[in-house]
C-alpha cells in the first residue's frame, strides 16, 4: 500500500473513532492494513479496499465489539469473496446500476435450466407496489423481497421501498453482521460453527450459501484472524464470548412469496488476474476501439488509391467501412443487453 493510501487509511480510522467518552477503537489500523496487504491482497491495496474495510471495522466496533472476533474474521473473508475482492458493496454481477444488473441477470437466466431460470426471473422482476427489484446487493448478496423486508425491520430501515440503501457501506456492514451472526440469511448462525474452542471456518459458509467456495473463504478467514490478532489494541480483549446458544430467529415469509433454500449468485463479469476488467459505459460512437478501427480503415483506403488498380480501390474501402459498421452494431447490441 502506498504512503498516500496508508495516510488516507489512518485518517479514515481517526475520523471513524468514537468521540471523547465513547468506546475506544479495538484495532490499530496501521498494523491491520499492513498485515492484510501482505497476506491477502498480494502486496497492494487500493483506496476503495481500504475504505471498505474501514467501514466494516467501524461498524463492528460500534455494535458488535463484544462478539467473538473470529466472527469478524469470517465476515471479512465473506465480504472479500462476495465483492470479488473489492471490499465495497456491489450489485449482483458487479453491475454499475440496477438496470444493468437486471439486464445481466436476465441474460444469464436464458442459459439456465427451466426451474432455476424461473427463480432468477422472479427475483429480478420489478415489484408492482414498490417499483423495485430485489436482486443481490451489498457486502453479501441480500436477495428476495422477503429478505429485504425482514432485514429492514431488524435494522429499522425501509429496505423494501429503498433497497438501494443496501449499497451504503455502513448499512451493508450491518446487514452482513446481522445476517451471519443472527442467522437471518439461512437460519444458521456463526455461533454454531465458531464458539469457545471450536472453530470450523469451512462449515461456517452455511450461514450464507451452503458450502460454495467454503475452503477458499476459510483460508482467507484465517489470514484475517491473524491480522486482527496482530492489530488488537487491548491485550485483555478476548477472542471468545459466551458459549450459550442464542435464541432461534423466526423466519418470516411474505404472503405468496417463497425464496429458494440457497441463493446461487450470478457469475461476475470476466476477471483477469483478480482485477475486474473496467467498463466505461460509453456510447458506441465514442468508443476508442471503434474510432481507431475507423481511422485505420480510412488510412488503408487512402494508401490504396496509389498502389492498387482502380477496380480494387473502392471495393477495399467499402469492405473496411462495412467492417467498422459491423463493429459499431455489435457494440451497440452488447450495450443494450447490459443496460448501458
Amino acid at each position: 500500500m502506498s504512503a498516500a493510501v496508508m495516510t488516507m487509511a489512518l485518517a479514515a480510522g481517526a475520523a471513524a473513532r468514537p468521540a471523547a467518552g465513547g468506546p475506544p477503537p479495538l484495532f490499530d489500523r496501521r498494523r491491520f492494513f499492513r498485515a492484510v496487504r501482505e497476506s491477502i491482497f498480494r502486496g497492494r491495496l487500493s483506496r476503495q479496499q481500504v475504505a471498505g474495510m474501514e467501514a466494516l471495522l467501524t461498524a463492528w466496533e460500534r455494535e458488535w465489539r463484544m462478539q467473538d472476533m473470529r466472527h469478524l474474521a469470517y465476515c471479512l473473508a465473506t465480504a472479500w469473496h462476495e465483492t470479488a475482492h473489492t471490499m465495497q458493496p456491489v450489485r449482483e454481477t458487479l453491475a454499475r446500476s440496477d438496470r444493468q444488473a437486471i439486464a445481466r441477470l436476465r441474460k444469464w437466466a436464458r442459459t439456465l435450466p427451466p426451474k432455476r431460470r424461473r427463480l432468477v426471473l422472479n427475483y429480478t422482476a420489478v415489484h408492482p407496489s414498490t417499483g423495485k427489484a430485489y436482486f443481490g446487493r451489498g457486502y453479501v448478496q441480500l436477495t428476495w423481497r422477503s429478505n429485504y423486508v425482514r432485514m429492514g425491520r431488524r435494522l429499522g430501515i425501509d429496505l423494501e421501498r429503498r433497497p438501494e440503501l443496501a449499497m451504503r457501506p455502513d448499512i451493508a456492514a450491518r446487514i452482513l453482521y446481522c445476517g451471519m451472526i443472527e442467522g437471518l440469511f439461512t437460519g444458521r448462525k456463526l455461533q454454531e460453527f465458531i464458539r469457545g474452542e471450536h472453530c470450523d471456518y469451512v462449515a461456517a459458509r452455511q450461514t450464507v450459501n451452503g458450502l460454495d467456495r467454503a475452503r477458499l473463504i476459510a483460508g482467507v478467514a484465517e489470514e484475517f484472524q491473524a491480522a486482527l490478532a496482530q492489530s488488537l489494541l487491548r491485550a485483555r480483549q478476548k477472542w471468545e464470548v459466551s458459549t450459550a446458544p442464542p435464541p432461534q430467529p423466526k423466519v418470516v415469509r411474505l404472503p405468496g412469496e417463497t425464496a429458494p433454500e440457497e441463493h446461487q449468485p450470478a457469475p461476475p463479469p470476466e476477471v483477469i488476474e483478480d482485477r475486474l476488467v473496467p467498463e466505461t459505459g460509453k456510447p458506441a460512437w465514442r468508443s476508442t476501439t471503434i474510432i481507431a478501427a475507423l481511422l485505420a480503415a480510412l488510412a488503408q483506403g487512402a494508401a490504396a488509391l496509389n498502389t492498387v488498380p482502380a477496380s480494387l480501390k473502392w471495393s477495399g474501402l467499402a469492405l473496411g467501412l462495412a467492417a467498422v459498421a459491423w463493429i459499431i452494431r455489435e457494440r451497440m447490441r452488447h450495450a443494450r443487453e447490459d443496460g448501458v
